[in-house]
């Protein structure tokens, strides 16, 4: 049986980022990624790095996201470097756009609070915004925050798993099936395979809740499905758009990834005919140049939503060995560098940064 320093359970881009972070730290790392599930909220994710609703945000959470998102140039850029390969950051290409005065009226109140906090943010008038989309557009304008990005997901997720098997990690496309306590760390059980580790980091968002049952530890999370889909517009440059709830992230060769969807309490990963159909006219309704656009994939994944308003990344209390990085609901991607950091930190016992109080174990 081989033995790990450290096993991480879940390899969305929460446990990837974190086994990078090990690997590269110098730690033997092994990640059980169960590829046939088909919930992962990564696989619906579109690569918007924002922050809240407005991108101004002063709780716990959004907090933690605006540190996140600073992180993330010196963190993609070592990733490319490692990977050899482009992950397509792209800051400063969110446009969250006004669609009617009420709208307008709101975002200028955002940019004139945002001026105030020395945030870097632009505002975009209507002819500039036309421009920057190359299309003919009613929004009224739009608020820019520099910090706020887009990534391609999908490259993101093969550059880490591919940085992480050159730094010797294991990854193992298949289902844990046991987790066991044992004197001096853990042993997990797939269906071909028994392996020790002296840790183990749980990572694989709302089944995460699962293995806290199974190990005897409470973690208050709760699914929200979320529903996109993609459609090809040859003509979509590099900008994502957010109208309210509805966005469309441009993406490589002319895709746009369009929605999403916030159903609480979902958690089967099952495509429903009628809620796309709801989405398909509320995205139109906000973005109605793709409306002759051909849809071609329609994607789900369930998010990990928290009870507590935020995530956990810690050690469990009362569980040796055991950490647990859950409950990022839409935020996975956004928080991906700083959830990283702070694994490594309390696997490490070094200074703690305001990631680790921002996302202590709930005390109740």
């Amino acid at each position: 049986m081989r033995s790990w320093d450290i096993a991480v359970v879940g390899g969305g881009i929460v446990g990837s980022a974190i086994a990078y972070e090990l690997c590269v730290a110098g730690l033997g790392v092994a990640v059980f990624d169960d590829s046939r599930w088909p919930g992962k909220a990564s696989v619906a994710a579109s690569g918007l790095l924002i922050a809240g609703q407005d991108g101004l945000e002063t709780t716990r959470s959004g907090r933690a996201i605006g540190e996140s998102l600073r992180l993330y140039p010196d963190w993609v850029a070592r990733i490319e470097r490692a990977a050899g390969v482009a992950v397509h950051y792209v800051p400063g290409s969110v446009l969250r756009v006004a669609a009617n005065e009420a709208e307008e009226a709101r975002l200028r109140a955002v940019w004139k609070e945002a001026q105030v906090a020395h945030a870097e943010c632009d505002w975009i008038g209507p002819e500039e915004l036309a421009q920057i989309l190359e299309r003919p557009s009613t929004f009224r304008g739009a608020i820019r925050f520099l910090s706020e990005a887009t990534v391609a997901a999908e490259r993101l997720l093969r550059a880490l798993r591919q940085v992480c098997m050159a730094n010797r990690a294991m990854w193992e496309d298949s289902a844990v099936r046991e987790i066991r306590h044992v004197r001096g760390g853990w042993e997990l059980v797939t269906s071909t395979m028994t392996v020790r580790a002296a840790e183990l980091v749980l990572a694989c968002g709302y089944r995460t809740v699962q293995w806290a049952d199974r190990l005897g530890f409470p973690l208050l999370l709760h699914p929200v499905r979320g529903m996109a889909y993609r459609v090809l517009d040859p003509r979509a440059g590099s900008a994502a758009v957010v109208a309210g709830a509805m966005h469309a992230v441009s993406q490589a060769e002319g895709f746009v990834i369009v929605g999403s969807t916030v159903e609480r309490g979902q958690g089967t990963p099952r495509i429903s005919a009628s809620t796309f159909a709801r989405l398909r006219t509320r995205s139109l309704a906000a973005f109605p140049w793709l409306q002759h656009e051909p849809v071609v994939e329609v994607r789900c994944g369930i998010r990990p939503g928290s009870r507590v308003g935020r995530p956990v990344v810690a050690r469990v209390p009362q569980g040796s060995g055991l950490i647990v990085a859950c409950g990022h609901y839409r935020s996975g991607f956004a928080l991906a560098p700083l959830t990283a950091r702070v694994v490594r930190e309390i696997v490490f016992g070094t200074s703690r940064s305001d990631g680790a109080r921002w996302f202590a174990f709930p005390s109740s």
